[in-house]
């Protein structure tokens, strides 16, 4: 790991501007669960009724499709609490907790939306 990443304090960068932006990326999280809770392919996937739509990229999206689509509640309850305190630790000046809070809900969403095209 090069240095300066290892010597790099978020607690450092006590910059307001930094601190609401973080807190309106986190609350993109929260946005994307709520629209994924609501969308009615989410259901319909997760019972299994409709076939994938799968990313060129990602070909064989049906290999880990049902196992997700049949925890889609929580990986959306996880990808929720992520946002939610990802924006309280933005917001209370725990900027390093708020980093790594928003990275875990990104690679949470990341996965969400890579198992099928239709959830863009």
């Amino acid at each position: 790991m090069p240095k300066f990443i290892k010597n790099f304090k978020f607690e450092n960068v006590g910059d307001r501007g930094l601190q609401l932006y973080g807190a309106a990326l986190s609350l993109t999280l929260i946005i994307s669960a709520y629209f994924w809770h609501q969308l009615p392919l989410i259901s319909s996937m997760a019972q299994q009724l409709e076939l994938p739509l799968c990313w060129p990229y990602y070909s064989q999206c049906q290999l880990t499709q049902s196992w997700v689509f049949q925890n889609i509640k929580y990986f959306n309850f996880g990808l929720f609490a992520f946002g939610f305190f990802g924006v309280f630790a933005f917001v209370s000046k725990k900027i390093s907790w708020g980093f790594w809070l928003l990275a875990l809900g990104t690679a949470v969403k990341f996965f969400i939306f890579s198992q099928d095209y239709r959830l863009m």
